[in-house]
């Protein structure tokens, strides 16, 4: 997936993406044209990873009974070792799992909001954010 990069607050379009009730699945960002920008940078931090209900104004941080960013083991570490549980992959990707409650109510829509930090071989440092709108879909 890419998408275009934006403040977590920004009124950019955010990447789409369909969770149905009860499911548990990988969600996966592609970062690989924003690094292009800074040839010898990779991945190397997720700064901050957060769902929130944005069928509320203000958007507030999302009920983890009805979403939730989780590690995909049965129980999850607490805290997590990442925000969010985020792994980086490859240098140019992230992963994360997100669970739908079983509540989780059809045509509710949650928006991921992560930052990520690039690093390059002299130590040298960019972020980006991107958002991602999640529709909760039968």
């Amino acid at each position: 997936m890419n998408g275009s990069m934006c403040a977590p607050i920004s009124g950019c379009p955010c990447l789409t993406w369909l969770l149905p009730p009860c499911a548990q699945y990988p969600l996966y960002i592609d970062w690989r044209t924003w690094l292009a920008s800074m040839p010898g940078y990779t991945l190397s931090a997720v700064e901050s990873a957060a769902l929130l209900d944005v069928n509320v104004n203000p958007p507030v941080p999302a009920n983890p009974n009805d979403i939730a960013l989780v590690s995909g083991f049965d129980t999850d570490p607490d805290p997590p070792p990442t925000p969010g549980y985020t792994q980086i992959i490859g240098g140019f990707a992230t992963g994360n799992i997100v669970k739908a409650g079983p509540n989780a109510t059809v045509g509710r829509v949650y928006r991921l909001d992560i930052t990520v930090v690039a690093t390059d071989a002299c130590g040298r440092k960019a972020k980006a954010c991107e958002c991602v709108s999640i529709n909760i879909v039968q």
